[in-house]
């Protein structure tokens, strides 16, 4: 039984655009599922010739993907509709648990003018991401219940712009095995939160731009 491709609305298109899935990327996996990419990132495709990268190649030929050294159109297969699916639903579920303006400026009890400077001064002193609405949105990872998480603003002034909203969700959200917490490995939000010790996190954070 073939794998049906998930359902994806405009609003997926431009939240995961928002979140810094590259329109490359995008393009590849919605090919790869067999759907028919939109007019805006059709009509880019004819004006870009990048390859895909060696990750994503992995990626779609460990799904089943065959042809891609050869063909820029990669056979509908289930790894593709999979790893699509995953995204999107991953994307879907950032926005869905982030903040908006106002409910940032309650938790933090400021004015919404200084939680959107916070966010807008460089380095920033809050992570924010902006929908193609303009509508600014604040993931909920960096907040505790009236307060941001320890050294956020040290995190955010290393990584700056160097990496995607969805990248630095998944750095500070995954566990990572070079965090050990009293019952393993433990994310870099919950590392911050319970030792107040930035400094691995710090490190890995340099890693990761570096990479």
């Amino acid at each position: 039984m073939q794998t049906k491709a998930p359902l994806i609305t405009d609003y997926d298109m431009q939240i995961m655009s928002g979140l810094g899935v590259s329109n490359i990327q995008l393009r590849r996996l919605l090919n790869g599922a067999g759907i028919a990419p939109s007019l805006r990132l059709a009509s880019e495709r004819k004006q870009s010739t990048n390859p895909l990268s060696a990750k994503e190649i992995a990626v779609l030929k460990k799904g089943g993907a065959k042809g891609l050294d050869q063909s820029p159109q990669p056979e509908i297969t289930a790894g593709a509709i999979k790893l699509l699916g995953e995204l999107v639903e991953e994307c879907r579920a950032l926005v869905g648990s982030s903040l908006n303006l106002e409910s940032v400026a309650t938790l933090l009890k400021i004015s919404s003018l200084e939680a959107k400077q916070r966010a807008l001064c460089s380095p920033p002193m809050l992570h924010a991401f902006a929908l193609a609405d303009g509508q600014i949105r604040f993931p909920r990872w960096q907040f505790m219940d009236s307060e941001t998480i320890p050294h956020l603003e040290s995190i955010l002034a290393l990584i700056g712009k160097s990496i995607t909203p969805l990248a630095l969700s998944r750095f500070m959200l995954l566990p990572n095995p070079d965090l050990e917490g009293q019952s393993g490995a433990v994310c870099a939000r919950d590392w911050l939160i319970s030792t107040g010790n930035p400094e691995p996190v710090l490190e890995l954070a340099r890693f990761r731009i570096s990479d």
